[in-house]
């Protein structure tokens, strides 16, 4: 059947004219089909005819960039498969690793083999498939789906708690390195697994004993352990009690390490980002006070630390590991009022920002730049982010809460969040003013065309964010905003749902005739009428509004919606009055 498609755009080909823009689409179509097929010598053959006869679509352009990267990674793995035979070892381990036989997976932990991949997590230089592959099989064994109650979770942390001791005890630097950077790869895969074997009795504790003493290579990963887990309220505790007067010694020393510095004020950040939130605990003012006292002595704030972070960033530093602690800081203290005003007011940093995003694309093996990307993402949502807007019963329980935390604060401290001024919709759009003079859009296009569900949902939240004050859209669309959304509003869940009522917005006040050109209008009625189906008032009255402004001027548009079955979805919302109007009048 496939040979048959390809014998008809031969048969095309054959009997085309000269006309570049026909012949050229041809080969595109026969290139995709070749793609589909893995055949994709034939489909770069085509894409590059193609190319030469239309240089500048950008269709072919990206095709080609596809499968160029594709051959590129296929001889990279091949090559690694090579040089590397545990990469065929840790596939048939993956491929046989079955969590619902709790046997055999008590079988493994406790061989020779469970070392083997977690000493390929903890080392440095092992290959990046290599090294993906053991980050596969650590996460499915830690995370089983469905784990039934008799799952060796127990034995699988004794297992590697023994294996973390043992390196430690060794007395050796690489050992004591392998231990520590294994221990951050088991907290990536896994908090709860980290956490129970960090928050062992006397583990921080002894840790921070001998610290000091310690190489910078050691101390680097140490940070880095504490950073990771202060994420962990269980670790928090112990990190808060133990750590704090050695992490703002390292962050505030002019003399340390870059690496260590950055890792020890990202602890900081996030262990005060986490100690500034409303408690339940009995007497949480203990291990906070820590936190202050150990600042203080270093003579370090909350915007010194930020600052600190932002400077690496405007330093346009090509070190992945330093950019990524800065950047993992600033995710966390940027959704404090205090930070989004600094970081939002700092157009350098912001154009830096939207800068490394962009800079990514150059790069061959993108996966890897999926934590940075994620970061840049974070920070750009929580700047751009507007307070949520409750209904009557939320607004109920919003107060009934703040008069619950109204007791854990003092007379002296600043207003809550929702009179901040520095949150109020005025604020914000100031600040998206500012992410759209610097570059953001280029930044979201990055972003939107990653595979990572994660990246692709901070993207469309973004998006919807920048989108909603009337005044930028025009000026977005002239960016190319819809070349980032279309794709996200095709994804299932809510990441297509944000990214649609985003699209919705720009539909209801511009001019389809001009924002979106050819056969773009014919693309919106789906993502459309999943919007009309949600059952959030706003999105639905939203996604109405857009229909009717779209159907009023393209007919194709009216019988799409037909033929797509959406007279039944109006009819659906019928009942709802907010929606009547919109409804009458597409209907007439």
């Amino acid at each position: 059947m496939s040979e048959d498609k390809v014998n008809v755009y031969y048969s095309k080909l054959q009997s085309s004219n000269s006309d570049d823009a026909s012949v050229s689409s041809t080969l595109v179509k026969r290139a995709l089909l070749y793609e589909s097929l893995n055949q994709y010598e034939n489909c770069r053959q085509d894409i590059q005819a193609a190319l030469k006869r239309d240089p500048d679509n950008q269709e072919i352009k990206n095709v080609l960039l596809r499968i160029t990267t594709h051959k590129r990674e296929q001889q990279s793995t091949e090559k690694e498969i090579e040089e590397d035979p545990r990469v065929i070892q840790f596939q048939k381990l993956l491929s046989d690793l079955d969590t619902t036989q709790t046997q055999r997976v008590r079988a493994f932990v406790n061989s020779a083999n469970f070392i083997t991949v977690l000493t390929a997590c903890g080392t440095q230089d092992t290959p990046a498939r290599v090294k993906s592959l053991s980050f596969m099989i650590l996460t499915q064994l830690f995370n089983p789906t469905n784990a039934s109650a008799e799952y060796p979770f127990t034995f699988i942390i004794e297992k590697c708690a023994a294996s973390f001791s043992y390196c430690i005890d060794q007395g050796k630097n690489d050992s004591k390195l392998l231990a520590y950077r294994t221990l951050i790869a088991i907290f990536q895969t896994s908090m709860t697994i980290g956490s129970a074997i960090l928050c062992q009795e006397g583990v921080i504790e002894e840790m921070m004993d001998t610290v000091e003493f310690e190489i910078v290579d050691v101390q680097v990963a140490v940070a880095e352990v504490l950073n990771i887990a202060s994420s962990d309220k269980s670790c928090r505790k112990q990190i808060l009690k133990f750590a704090t007067d050695w992490l703002a010694k390292m962050a505030g020393q002019s003399k340390t390490n870059p690496h260590l510095k950055a890792a020890a004020q990202t602890a900081l950040t996030k262990l005060k980002a986490q100690s500034d939130l409303p408690t339940t605990d009995a007497d949480p003012s203990n291990a906070n006070t820590n936190l202050e006292d150990a600042m203080d002595k270093m003579h370090l704030t909350n915007d010194s630390l930020v600052d600190s972070l932002k400077e690496v960033i405007k330093s346009k530093s090509v070190d992945t590991s330093l950019i990524l602690n800065a950047l993992e800081g600033l995710a966390y203290s940027s959704l404090k009022p205090e930070i989004k005003e600094s970081l939002g007011e700092d157009e350098a940093f912001l154009k830096c920002l939207s800068t490394l995003a962009i800079n990514t694309v150059r790069e061959e093996n993108s996966s890897s730049n999926n934590p940075l990307l994620f970061g840049i993402g974070t920070v750009f949502a929580n700047l751009t982010m507007y307070r949520p807007v409750l209904d009557e019963k939320q607004k109920q329980i919003k107060k009934l809460r703040d008069l619950a935390e109204a007791k854990q604060r003092s007379k002296g401290d600043a207003p809550a969040e929702e009179d901040d001024p520095r949150e109020s919709d005025r604020a914000v759009e100031g600040r998206i003013k500012k992410v759209i003079t610097n570059g953001i859009s280029l930044a979201l296009i990055v972003l939107s065309k990653n595979s990572s569900p994660n990246i692709r949902s901070v993207a469309a939240q973004t998006y919807l964010n920048i989108i909603t004050p009337q005044a930028t859209r025009g000026q977005l669309l002239q960016q190319g905003v819809l070349k980032g959304l279309l794709p996200l509003s095709r994804d299932q869940g809510n990441t297509g749902l944000v990214a649609s009522q985003a699209l919705a917005k720009l539909a209801i006040t511009a001019d389809p005739r001009l924002a979106f050109h050819g056969d773009v209008v014919l693309d919106l009625v789906k993502p459309f009428l999943e919007l009309c189906k949600d059952t959030n008032q706003l999105r639905q009255f939203e996604a109405l509004m857009a229909l009717t402004n779209l159907a009023s001027v393209d007919d194709r548009v009216r019988l799409l919606i037909e033929n797509a079955d959406g007279m039944s979805v109006f009819e659906n919302l019928q009942l709802s009055m907010i929606q009547h109007g919109l409804k009458t009048e597409f209907g007439c």
